[in-house]
C-alpha cells in the first residue's frame, strides 16, 4: 500500500534525529514481530498510523503493516481495540482491501493489509487534478459497491477519503474499513478530541460527525462519498477553509456550491446524485449504499448519459484476424490491472495468493452476456448478448458481429482448438438447444447436433461430445454422445442411471477421456469417462468439494492436467460460487495435491468458464445475484398475463413467500441485509421500503387477525407484522408451513422416506397428523395447498409428475403434462381449477418458464424470457394477480490471471 510521504522543511540535524527514531522504531518492531513479519522500510504516515513495507515471513509475500501512532496506542485498551477490529477482518469483497492480521507486540498495536503496487486516489488527484467524468463514475461505483457490502455487515467506514482508496489497474479498493470505529470504541470520543485526533477527515466529514453526534450511521459514509465525488469532478472538496475547524463549521452550516459551477461538463444527472449525497440531514441523502450504487450504475451505462464503461463496438473490416503470442497477450492483459482485495479462506499456510481479475465487459442487465469464451491463444473473446454472437480482439477492443441469420438465436459459445471456428448453442422450436459451428471470419452456420444441453470440442479438434436425450424431439440429461467435429457418425457413449442426470462435460487434455458432471439425488460429482470404452470412474465428489451443493457449476481442463471448476461457497444467504483449481492425473483419474481457491466473490455466481490452452488466462462469465418480486395481472381465465409491474427493488435476492388474506400486503424473503430475513410490503406501493418482521424464509399469514405464523428451527411462532410480540405456538421438528386462503394451516416434516402432513390448530397449539406420502427423502420436495386446504399438490426431484394428495384420505392422483418436465415451486389458483408452477430445464437455455396447468393436464405458457428464471409463483386471494420472482441469469466476462 502506498501513502503520501510527509513533506516538511527540516534541518540536517532534524533529519538525522528523525531517521534515527525511524530506525529505532523499525528495530524494535522487527524484534517484536520476529518470525512473523520483517520490516523493510517506512512507506508513509497517516493521521492515526505509520505504514511500513514488510515481508510476511510465513506466506512469503509483501504486506503493508500499519502501526498506530505511539501517543494514540498508549491510550488504547488493547483487548477492546482488537475485538472491534476483528469485525473489519471479516469483510470480504472485490473492492475492499482485506485485513490479513492484527495484534499487539511490545506495546505496538498493528494491523496488516495486502501491499498493492498501485497508487492512492489522493496521489492521482495530486498529479492530475479532476478526473474524466466516466472514470470518476467508475471509481465511485467501486467504492460504493464496497460500502454496500460493509454496511450489510454492520460496518461503517467513517473515514472515506481519497487517501483510503487505492487504484490498481481499472479498479478501486477501499482500505482501513473499521479502523476509525475500532479506535473510537477503544478510547471514547472525548479522549480522541483531547488528543487532537479526528475520527474522520474534516474535508469529508458529515455534519453529524463534525458535531460529535451520538447518532452516526452508514449515511455518514454516503456524505463522505459525496464530498469525495465532488473533489473528483471539481478538483477540490466541497469546502476549503484556512483551518480544519472552519471546514467542520462549513459542513454543519453551509451548502456547497453546485458542482457544475466548478465544472460545467458534469452531466446534470450526476450532479444531482453528488449533491444529494451532501445533504445536511441524513434523512435527505440517499438512504443506503445500494440505492446510491443503483444511481451510479445507471449513469455508467450508455443510456445514463456518460461514456459507457463497456467495450465499445468499433467498425472493422475483417480481412483476417492477426494472432499474437500468448506471452505478449498475457502481458498486455495484466497491464490492465489486477483486481486485488481477495482474502484466502481455508487455504494451507504456504498456498499461493488468489488470482487477479479484470473485467472485460460491462454490459447493463438488459444487454448482459449469456455466454463468453476466450480463444485458445488468448487473443480473442467470443461472447453472446441479446444482439448476437460477437468476436472481439482482446488487445484493441475491435469487434465483429457474426451473421447467423434471423432464424438462429445463440446463447452459449466456445472455441475450436485452431481458433478459426466457434461452437455455439442456439434455441430451437422444441424449447431446447441445437449445437452449431461457424467460422469467425463469417460464413454459413453448420448444424452439428440437435437438442443438446451442452456440447464440447475435443482439444485435438476432431470430435464433439454432447449431453442430450434419447431423441432430437425432446432434450433431457441422460445420454452422452461423441461424434465427428461436424456432427458425423454420432455414437452413444454412456447413459445415466434412472436417478442420475448429466449436466456438464469437458474433454481431457489428451482427448481420450471426458469429465462428466453428474447429479444424482443429493450427490454431485465429476466422473471420468473413457471415450472408447465408456468406462466411468469417480474424479471429484461432493464429499471433498461440493458441500451444500445447490446447482451445477462449470469446469474446464488445462493442458497440463489441472482442472478449473466452480464450487458453491456453502449454506449462505448470498448465493455465491467461486472458481477453484486442482491437479489431476488423467491417466489414473486421481487428484494431485489440494484444491486451491482462485476467486473470492460475493453475491456472484460463476456460470461459464473457458481457458487458454495453457490456462494462463481464464475467462469466466460472472453473474451478480439479483432477484426481485413482480406482480402479474391475469385475465378472467387465469391463463394469460395482461400486465406486469415490479414490486421489490434490490441488488440481492428477493423471493416471494405469501399473500396476506386481504391481498393488500405481500410477504417475501430477502438477503438484502446480509442474512435471509422476512419482510412485508404494501402491494399498492411498489418500491416502498419493506418492513422486516423476522429472520428466516418460511412463514404464512394466519387465516384471521392479520398475524404471521413463522417457522423457525422447527417451531411455529405467531408474530405481529407491525412489530409486536413474538409468541410460541407449537414446538416440533417441522420443515414446511402453508395456510390456505380458506383458513386451514398445514405443516410438513420428513421422516426417512416419508413426508408427513399435519393440521395446525392455532387455538390449542396442537398438530394433528393427516397423512403420509412417499418421496420425503427427495432433496427437492415442494407442495402447494388447495384453497379449501383439503388437497396438496406435490412435485419433487425424483420424478416429473404432479401428484395430488387428498389429505383426509391419503388418496393420490397424478397429472401428466405433455411437453413439459421438471416442475418446481407450485401454488394453486384461487378457484382451485389449476396450478401455477415453473417448468425447469425444458426451455431454451435451461431457464424455467412460468406455467399454469389445469387439473386435466392442459398447460398454458404464462411467461418466458431468455436467460431468466421465473420462480415461486403465488396466486392472490382474489385470483386476479400472480406474484413471482424474476432472476436474471446472465452477466459479464471477467479475465482471471496470475495464479
Amino acid at each position: 500500500m502506498l501513502l503520501r510521504t510527509r513533506r516538511a522543511a527540516c534541518s540536517f540535524a532534524q533529519v538525522g534525529r528523525i531517521l534515527s527514531a525511524m530506525s529505532d522504531a523499525i528495530t524494535r518492531l522487527n524484534a517484536a514481530l520476529e518470525g512473523r513479519y520483517a520490516i523493510e522500510r517506512e512507506l508513509g504516515e497517516g493521521g492515526m498510523a505509520i505504514v511500513y513495507l514488510a515481508e510476511d515471513v510465513r506466506h512469503h509475500r509483501k504486506v503493508a503493516l500499519k502501526v498506530l501512532r505511539p501517543d494514540l496506542a498508549a491510550t488504547l485498551g488493547t483487548e477492546r481495540f482488537l475485538r472491534e477490529i476483528e469485525i473489519a477482518a471479516n469483510l470480504t469483497h472485490p473492492h475492499i482491501l482485506p485485513l490479513h492480521d492484527s495484534g499487539e507486540a511490545d506495546g505496538f498495536l498493528f494491523y496488516v493489509l495486502p501491499y498493492v503496487e498501485g497508487e492512492s486516489l489522493r496521489d492521482r488527484l495530486v498529479r492530475e487534478g479532476e478526473l474524466p467524468v466516466s472514470e470518476a463514475v467508475r471509481i465511485l461505483r467501486d467504492i460504493v459497491d464496497a460500502l454496500a457490502h460493509a454496511h450489510h455487515q454492520g460496518v461503517v467506514h467513517r473515514d472515506i477519503k481519497p487517501d483510503n482508496v487505492m487504484l490498481s489497474g481499472r479498479h478501486a479498493l477501499v482500505t482501513d474499513f473499521g479502523i476509525a470505529k475500532a479506535v473510537s470504541e477503544a478510547t471514547g470520543r472525548h479522549q480522541l478530541t483531547t488528543m487532537g485526533v479526528a475520527l474522520g477527515t474534516p474535508a469529508y466529514m458529515a455534519p453529524e460527525q463534525a458535531e460529535a453526534s451520538d447518532h452516526i450511521d452508514h449515511r455518514a459514509d454516503i456524505y463522505a462519498v459525496g464530498a469525495l465525488a465532488y473533489e473528483l469532478l471539481a478538483g477540490q472538496p466541497p469546502f476549503t477553509r484556512k483551518s480544519p475547524q472552519a471546514v467542520l463549521v462549513a459542513h454543519v452550516t453551509q451548502m456547497p456550491d453546485p458542482v457544475t459551477e466548478h465544472r460545467s461538463a458534469v452531466p446534470p444527472a450526476l450532479a444531482h446524485v453528488v449533491m444529494r449525497c451532501l445533504e445536511k440531514k441524513p434523512a435527505d441523502r440517499w438512504q443506503s449504499a445500494e440505492e446510491l450504487l443503483t444511481q451510479l450504475e445507471a449513469l455508467a451505462t450508455p443510456s445514463g448519459g456518460l461514456t459507457p464503461t463497456s467495450m465499445t463496438p468499433v467498425p472493422v473490416r475483417f480481412s483476417g484476424l492477426p494472432r499474437w503470442a500468448v506471452a505478449t497477450t498475457a502481458a498486455i492483459l495484466l497491464a490492465l490491472g489486477a483486481w486485488w482485495g481477495f482474502q484466502q479462506l481455508g487455504a494451507p499456510p504456504a498456498a499461493a495468493p488468489l488470482a487477479s481479475l479484470t473485467q472485460l465487459t460491462a454490459n447493463p442487465l438488459e444487454t448482459a452476456l449469456t455466454g463468453a469464451a476466450i480463444s485458445p491463444d488468448g487473443s480473442y473473446l467470443a461472447f453472446v448478448d441479446p444482439s448476437g454472437l460477437h468476436v472481439e480482439i482482446v488487445e484493441t477492443g475491435e469487434r465483429r458481429t457474426l451473421d447467423l441469420g434471423s432464424a438462429i438465436t445463440p446463447w452459449k459459445v466456445q472455441w475450436f482448438p485452431d481458433g478459426t471456428r466457434l461452437l455455439f448453442l442456439a434455441s430451437n422450436e422444441r424449447r431446447a438447444s441445437d449445437a452449431w459451428s461457424v467460422p469467425i471470419l463469417g460464413g454459413v452456420p453448420r448444424l452439428v447436433h440437435r437438442s443438446v444441453l451442452t456440447a464440447r470440442v475435443s482439444p485435438d479438434g476432431l470430435r464433439v461430445a454432447v449431453v442430450g436425450g434419447a431423441s432430437a424431439s425432446e432434450r433431457s440429461f441422460d445420454q452422452v454422445r461423441v461424434m465427428g467435429a461436424g456432427g458425423e457418425d454420432p455414437r452413444l457413449l454412456v447413459e445415466a442411471d434412472p436417478e442420475e442426470s448429466f449436466m456438464q462435460v469437458t474433454w481431457s487434455p489428451d482427448s481420450r477421456k471426458l469429465a462428466l458432471g453428474v447429479w444424482a439425488r443429493s450427490r454431485y460429482a465429476i466422473d471420468l469417462v473413457d471415450v472408447e470404452s465408456g468406462e466411468r470412474t469417480e474424479l471429484l465428489t461432493d464429499s471433498r468439494l461440493f458441500q451444500n451443493w445447490t446447482g451445477i457449476l462449470p469446469f474446464t481442463w488445462c493442458a497440463d492436467g489441472r482442472l478449473v471448476f466452480g464450487r458453491r461457497d456453502g449454506a449462505r444467504a448470498e448465493n455465491t460460487s467461486n472458481l477453484w483449481i486442482v491437479g489431476t492425473d488423467v491417466r489414473t483419474g486421481q487428484i494431485v495435491g489440494e484444491p486451491r481457491r482462485l476467486t473470492q466473490l460475493a453475491a456472484t455466481n460463476v456460470r461459464e468458464v473457458s481457458a487458454t490452452a495453457d490456462c494462463a488466462s481464464i475467462v469466466a462469465l460472472l453473474v451478480r445475484n439479483q432477484a426481485d418480486v413482480w406482480l402479474a395481472d391475469l385475465d378472467e381465465s387465469g391463463t394469460t398475463i395482461i400486465a406486469e409491474r415490479q414490486l421489490t427493488f434490490d441488488e440481492r435476492e428477493d423471493h416471494p413467500v405469501a399473500w396476506s388474506p386481504d391481498g393488500g400486503s405481500f410477504l417475501f424473503s430477502s438477503a438484502r441485509a446480509g442474512s435471509t430475513d422476512l419482510y412485508t410490503i404494501d402491494v399498492a406501493d411498489p418500491g416502498s421500503r419493506p418492513a422486516r418482521v423476522a429472520a428466516g424464509d418460511i412463514a404464512a399469514w394466519a387465516p384471521e387477525g392479520g398475524a404471521l405464523l413463522h417457522l423457525s428451527s422447527g417451531d411455529i411462532y405467531r408474530i405481529d407484522p407491525g412489530g409486536g410480540a413474538r409468541e410460541l405456538v407449537l414446538e416440533g421438528a417441522f420443515t414446511d408451513l402453508t395456510c390456505a386462503h380458506g383458513g386451514r394451516c398445514v405443516l410438513g416434516r420428513r421422516e426417512g422416506e416419508q413426508y408427513v402432513f399435519s393440521e395446525l390448530d392455532l387455538t390449542r397449539g396442537e398438530a394433528t397428523e393427516l397423512t403420509r406420502v412417499t418421496g420425503g427423502s427427495a432433496t427437492f420436495f415442494v407442495w402447494g395447498l388447495s384453497p379449501d386446504g383439503g388437497t396438496a399438490a406435490i412435485v419433487h426431484n425424483d420424478d416429473n409428475r404432479i401428484r395430488l394428495v387428498e389429505l383426509a384420505t391419503g388418496v393420490e392422483t397424478t397429472i401428466e403434462v405433455a411437453g413439459w418436465s421438471s416442475f418446481e415451486y407450485i401454488d394453486w389458483s384461487a378457484d382451485g381449477s389449476g396450478l401455477f408452477m415453473n417448468a425447469g430445464f425444458a426451455t431454451s437455455g435451461s431457464y424455467p418458464v412460468l406455467l399454469r396447468v389445469d387439473l386435466d393436464g392442459t398447460a398454458h405458457l404464462l411467461r418466458q424470457a431468455p436467460n431468466e428464471w421465473h420462480v415461486l409463483p403465488y396466486a392472490s386471494p382474489d385470483g386476479r394477480s400472480l406474484a413471482f420472482g424474476r432472476m436474471p441469469f446472465h452477466g459479464n466476462a471477467w479475465l482471471i490471471t496470475g495464479f
